[in-house]
């Protein structure tokens, strides 16, 4: 074959042009995208919190036992019997201020927890023993053993009794028991 600058001329321009079909497409596809986005989109600081915003030390989220038996969180002001938050507001209000002690992983935050181990609601109390166990750290054992010394339901206290002890194990190191695992002679006799 020969030398033909017509057909490599004709090869680049095909290639090219094939380039550039696929760049403006896209390009196109891009613009589709970025103009179906959402109207108002999230500031990341909303969406995201820094971290330190989740981590910092709060009150305690308890002052008081309202009307309805569960307890009311530290920012709801009670000024008269009218201005009381619905029952069911004040305890998603209460879940909320749990599920976010729990979530920061600050054994400072089990102070804001506690006080709901002992709530007359039982999805309270219930909802306190799972974010202690997410928190994870040892020292809410004692808190929940206290606890269930003060519940009247078995069932219930002998949950909170786990619950302590599952707090209390000794963390495992996974590299140390893979080492002992590969060090340790085979228990497995040769086959004849």
């Amino acid at each position: 074959m020969a030398f033909s600058p017509t057909r490599d001329f004709s090869n680049v321009m095909k290639t090219r042009m094939k380039l550039l079909a696929g760049f403006l497409m896209v390009l196109a596809s891009l613009f589709i995208v970025i103009s179906i986005g959402p109207d108002k989109p999230e500031p990341a600081s909303v969406v995201n919190p820094p971290y330190h915003a989740k981590t910092q030390p709060r009150a305690p989220a308890v002052t008081a036992d309202s009307p309805s038996g569960f307890q009311v969180p530290a920012g709801a002001v009670r000024t008269s019997a009218a201005s009381h938050a619905s029952p069911a507001a004040a305890k998603d209000a209460a879940i909320e201020a749990i599920h976010e002690a729990a979530t920061s992983y600050d054994p400072a935050q089990l102070v804001v927890i506690r006080p709901y181990l002992t709530s007359a609601d039982a999805e309270l109390r219930a909802a306190a023993v799972d974010a202690m166990i997410v928190l994870g750290d040892a020292s809410a054992g004692d808190m929940l053993r206290q606890a269930a010394l003060t519940i009247g339901s078995g069932e219930e206290a002998t949950e909170m009794m786990k619950a302590a002890d599952y707090l209390e194990l000794p963390s495992a190191n996974l590299k140390n028991l893979t080492r002992k695992a590969q060090d340790r002679p085979s228990q497995r006799t040769p086959a004849n």
